[in-house]
């Protein structure tokens, strides 16, 4: 009950970051983001549904992102160089460590996935909102020009403060004494994930990797932060394994 009491908070502050990011817009550019907010909405509401009530939903859902993100990359990939091979390559090792985390984490703490997918969608989110409120300084022009300081800021300095309240709730979840360390994975995994994604899309020179969302693109557009914060958690635990 939690977790949806602090979900509806968030649509409803996300709702009036929306309304006000998009008040001065054209009504046809208006409808188009509240179509992205609802399909976003949706797609989190869902997805936590799913996986509070059939433990292994997440684990198959990574299963099936990354195989059909192999799919996109493949029908916009043309492999006729080096380069091509390498981006596949590159990909199918991410993907692996998302898929690799998730068999892990549910294994050993199933709250691990639920509370990274929250985070890396606030992140993600209000990196959007706080970003066409106040977004003046451009970062990464030439790869995503519509990023801004301010907005990866925002983002960041939001889900910090969720994670230290998601993981200091009454359901005193087993988790909760590594809330900093999973939100600083967090804050570096989800927004490399999205520059990434941002710059594959540029390289085959395309806006979205497909259509199966509504306002939000391909498997890929909606992914790509999960994907590289669950490989980097990934990397991390290998690594803290190995030098224990």
């Amino acid at each position: 009950m939690f977790k949806f009491l602090l979900l509806a908070l968030f649509i409803v502050v996300g709702g009036i970051g929306n309304y006000a990011a998009t008040k001065k817009m054209p009504s046809l550019k208006q409808h188009q983001y509240w179509i992205k907010f609802f399909v976003y909405i949706l797609w989190v509401t869902g997805v936590i549904t799913c996986t509070l009530h059939w433990a292994w939903f997440y684990t198959g859902m990574a299963i099936a992102v990354c195989f059909i993100g192999l799919i996109e990359i493949l029908r916009f990939n043309k492999l006729a160089s080096i380069k091509d091979y390498a981006i596949v390559l590159v990909y199918s090792t991410i993907a692996s460590g998302f898929v690799l985390f998730c068999f892990w984490a549910q294994s050993t703490l199933s709250e691990m996935l639920i509370v990274t997918f929250i985070l890396v969608c606030i992140c993600d989110g209000f990196s959007q909102i706080t970003g066409q409120l106040f977004g003046k300084i451009k970062v990464l022009k030439r790869i995503s020009p519509t990023k801004t300081l301010e907005g990866f800021l925002g983002g960041i300095s939001i889900m910090f403060f969720s994670a230290w309240f998601i993981m200091h709730d009454p359901m005193n979840i087993q988790i909760q004494n590594n809330w900093a360390t999973i939100a600083i994975v967090v804050a570096i995994g989800a927004p490399i994930g999205d520059v990434l994604s941002s710059s594959l899309k540029r390289y085959f020179n395309i806006k979205d990797f497909g259509s199966y969302f509504p306002g939000q693109g391909g498997v890929l557009d909606r992914y790509d932060s999960h994907i590289f914060t669950g490989a980097l958690f990934y990397i991390l635990h290998l690594l803290k394994n190995y030098y224990a």
